[in-house]
Parts: structure tokens; sequence; C-alpha cells
């Protein structure tokens, strides 16, 4: 019976948090973007791929399609941290929130800073 009641309180103790980041981990196709004051576009499924490694802490962008705004990232390999509620790409802390396949990352859209959408692959 102890054993049950340890097992309990464990599933109890776990953080939800957790969950969320581990279901980063993937690719990723962008398919919006907003740059603020500046605008924002779209891309085809497949144009802007995002692939997330939690726990090598990697971003690989693959971009083959080409944007006016400067907000979105080019192509290329990212040292990334992911928090509960943070994804840090290089220097800059993103808060992000999955919500179904989709995958928002935005960094201070109250003040217009950048957002983009994201879907499962």
């Amino acid at each position: 019976m102890k054993r049950y009641v340890w097992l309990f309180m464990l599933l109890v103790a776990c953080n939800d948090d957790d969950s969320q980041t581990l279901l980063i981990d993937g690719r990723w196709s962008m398919i919006s973007y907003s740059c603020g004051l500046l605008g924002g576009g779209q891309f085809g499924q497949g144009e802007n791929v995002w692939t997330i490694d939690a726990n090598a802490k990697t971003l690989i962008i693959e971009k083959t399609a080409k944007n006016i705004l400067g907000c979105v990232m080019e192509s290329g390999t990212y040292d990334i941290t992911v928090a509960e509620d943070k994804f840090i790409i290089g220097t800059t802390a993103y808060d992000y929130r999955i919500d179904g396949d989709s995958l928002l990352v935005s960094d201070m859209p109250e003040v217009d800073g950048p957002a983009f959408t994201l879907v499962k692959l």
C-alpha cells in the first residue's frame, strides 16, 4: 500500500509544464509571422522549417523562401534553451505556447515585438 501512496504522490508532484517542453521537440513549419510595425507575412508549408531538439539545445532552420522583413531568422543552426514558458534562441527569450498542432512563439507582441506561428510536420 505504501508503494501506491508514494507513486500517487510522485504523479501529483509532476509538473504539467514539462510535458509542454517535451511537445516542442520535432519539425515545425512556419506559416505566418508578424514583425510589429513592419508588418508580417506568410510562408507556404515547408518553406521555413524549424527542427527543435530541446535535449541537444539546438534549433535548425531550413528556409527556402525569401522574406522581406528582417525579424524572421535565416537558415542555420542556433543554440536554444527551452524552459517551461520560455524559448530562448541565442540571447532572445521568446514566450511560447503549444495549441494542438500549432506552436506560437512571440517576443513582447504587446509592444509590437515579433510573433511566429508554426504547425507540426
